[in-house]
């Protein structure tokens, strides 16, 4: 008889233990369900958490031999299905597909989630890892902007989220029309971008008016149009000149006079006094009326953009 009660005592010890350790659970009122009753059906994978406006949508992977489904939620990490956890997940039974909606939430909350599976026995299988999502109120945005994790922003032009929510360009690229590309260069004002370069449209011989738009070897660019050089003008680094008169180009393109010395009638000369309808520009003697770079008075240059120097104006 003692050695009985003693057994007794020694069976409620162990399985004191089992439980306390998480080996065993009460299935009902005296029964004890084991672990390896627990792992008779695999733990579902692939699980995950979609949030709504109020709602979550759990997803997971068909699990072999499962008739129904068990879900678990929390609105604390770490949600468990065994009773010796102090908190135990709430329990939604009987789920006969591989997804649930999850409704009457409260946004802004975090819901975590695991899953098991049921035998046709009843038995239930491992758990699943632990997913979550919160809930939160619908973004509506106006066109041409999307909803983007609760931000609206434009698919085309933002460069997080170029052609579809989530698509980032890489570094050193912007979006535009919805496609990631290389940046284009910041360019100075009067200038445009031609094949990733700032040109002067109105001035470049080789993107003269438009991009790729080339003037032949015989004319200039003038104001966005092709043109040739007025006469006794000549092509000098796609400008015209005079080459009787241009202290740089004296003669021909190049010949530059230097100090001292002006450029009449096509050759470099020095002077005390200079000729008829010349001035004297920084102790040399310029034709206002045809140089470029004094067009009209000394150091009035017509730049980049104008071609020629007529009468003492920039053309």
């Amino acid at each position: 008889m003692l050695k009985s009660v003693l057994f007794k005592r020694a069976v409620m010890a162990l399985t004191a233990v089992l439980l306390a350790a998480g080996l065993v659970e009460f299935q009902g009122c005296g029964d004890v369900k084991t672990t390896t009753d627990q792992a008779r059906l695999a733990a579902p994978v692939g699980l995950t958490a979609s949030a709504g406006d109020g709602q979550n949508t759990i997803t997971w992977n068909l699990v072999s031999g499962a008739s129904s489904y068990n879900l678990y939620w929390d609105t604390q990490a770490g949600v468990s299905v065994l009773r010796r956890n102090l908190r135990v997940g709430t329990k939604i039974s009987g789920i006969n597909s591989t997804y649930y909606s999850h409704g009457g939430l409260a946004n802004g909350t975090t819901y975590y989630y695991l899953v098991t599976a049921v035998s046709p026995e009843g038995l239930e299988g491992a758990p699943s890892a632990e997913a979550s999502a919160t809930p939160g109120a619908a973004t509506t945005c106006v066109s041409p902007n999307t909803a983007c994790d609760g931000s609206c922003v434009n698919l085309s032009t933002n460069s997080a989220n170029c052609g579809a929510c989530g698509a980032a360009c890489p570094a050193g690229q912007t979006c535009s029309g919805g496609v990631c590309a290389v940046a284009a260069p910041s360019c100075p004002s009067g200038t445009s971008i031609c094949s990733a370069a700032c040109v002067n449209l109105k001035a470049d011989r080789n993107n003269c008016g438009t991009c790729a738009n080339s003037c032949s070897p015989t004319t200039v660019c003038i104001q966005g149009a092709c043109g040739a050089c007025p006469a006794t003008y000549i092509i000098c680094n796609g400008q015209c000149v005079s080459p009787s008169k241009d202290v740089n180009n004296c003669g021909s393109c190049g010949t530059a006079c230097g100090a001292g010395k002006s450029c009449i009638s096509g050759l470099c000369q020095e002077v005390s006094i200079c000729p008829a309808y010349y001035i004297t520009c920084s102790g040399t003697c310029m034709y206002p009326a045809q140089d470029i770079n004094n067009c009209g008075g000394c150091g009035i240059s017509c730049g980049s953009s104008a071609k020629y120097c007529v009468s003492g104006v920039c053309y």
